[in-house]
């Protein structure tokens, strides 16, 4: 009777689940499969990012369209157009620059971002204002922290804040002050400091646009060929990478809203800072955030109101970021541009922008 129920018993199978060798193939298949499909996680959220910055810029480019539409071809953004009303206030010639209750929904005359009506509601509080707009308007890659500039970290009113996500072109909002031979135009901005002599730009590069050229959408160009936004910031350090935003209300040569764009050289008002050269690829990522492969690059907004990426060998090209028939010297490009262009400069040292 035992000998029977041991052969029962011996003849039952085995319990189900799995031995220690079993366990660890499955545990290193899924680890292996993880090591494969974590790249390509990781760039298709990079590239779910990227579209979210097409999406808001293709936006903010058929806002910068109609505005043109309802102000009789004018830009926003200039300090000539959109930011004159900060000029009518009475008691302008009273206002510091640290001021942070000019009573205008404009924070600065470089604002291109309030005249398209992106608030939802109106504070009092200039500093208050700026801070609304920038957390309005982010770039999803754009999470770099900017400090008010020039009263240092912090002045009252005004915190470090998130880095604006979004510049203009600054030529495109200027009006030209003379000709290469010194002659001038005969066009003249409504505010001194629409103009390139009005900003101090002296130092920053010569360059001149056609001849009467004022911030019109009929002046630019083809509007779907130029670039109205850009990611971008204003201010950068060159070496540490400290970002900083111009909080006067008249600030010189594009204050907070504003660059110089991709073709100046790389110096310490410029964010457009060259991926490529190993000196400056840590401060490459302020405006070019966005990868594609192995590639950098940056979301551009056109005056059509289109948007679209653009890797950064594309972006050093002159021609999306000045008017027709405008006028660089080759010496004040940088390296990557000076490239690109160096067989098309005239025997004087200048590139002229295509019509």
């Amino acid at each position: 009777m035992s000998r029977f129920r041991l052969q029962a018993e011996r003849s039952q199978p085995r319990a189900n689940g799995f031995t220690l060798v079993e366990l660890l193939v499955v545990v290193s298949i899924i680890a292996l499969l993880i090591s494969i499909l974590m790249p390509s996680l990781k760039s298709a959220r990079e590239q779910a990012k990227t579209v979210v910055c097409i999406a808001t810029q293709a936006g903010l480019g058929r806002g910068g369209a109609l505005y043109q539409s309802r102000h009789n071809g004018w830009l926003a953004g200039s300090p000539g157009t959109s930011g004159s009303i900060l000029l009518g206030h009475p008691e302008s010639g009273d206002w510091d620059d640290d001021d942070v209750d000019i009573p205008s929904e404009r924070v600065q005359i470089w604002d291109w971002a309030t005249p398209l009506g992106l608030y939802e509601s109106y504070h009092p509080n200039r500093g208050r204002r700026w801070n609304m707009l920038v957390n309005k308007l982010v770039c999803p890659d754009n999470q770099f922290l900017s400090q008010p500039f020039p009263d240092g970290p912090d002045p009252p009113d005004w915190p470090t804040q998130r880095m604006v996500s979004y510049n203009t072109m600054r030529v495109f909002m200027m009006w030209p002050w003379q000709t290469r031979d010194g002659q001038p135009w005969g066009t003249s901005a409504p505010f001194s400091k629409a103009t390139p002599e009005g900003n101090g730009l002296g130092g920053i590069g010569l360059w001149y646009t056609p001849r009467n050229y004022s911030p019109r959408i009929e002046r630019v160009g083809n509007p779907a060929d130029n670039v109205f936004l850009s990611d971008s910031s204003r201010f950068t350090h060159p070496t540490e990478g400290i970002i900083d935003h111009d909080i006067d209300w008249q600030a010189n040569a594009g204050g907070g809203f504003s660059s110089g764009g991709p073709n100046l050289p790389f110096n310490i008002l410029k964010s457009f800072h060259s991926s490529t050269r190993r000196s400056q690829r840590n401060l490459a990522p302020i405006t070019y955030r966005h990868q594609r492969g192995r590639d950098l690059g940056v979301v551009v907004s056109y005056f059509d109101g289109h948007a679209e990426y653009m890797i950064e060998s594309q972006s050093r090209w002159p021609d999306p970021w000045w008017p027709k028939g405008s006028e660089i010297n080759y010496l004040d490009m940088n390296a990557d541009s000076q490239k690109l262009v160096e067989r098309y400069v005239d025997m004087s040292g200048w590139y002229k922008v295509p019509r």
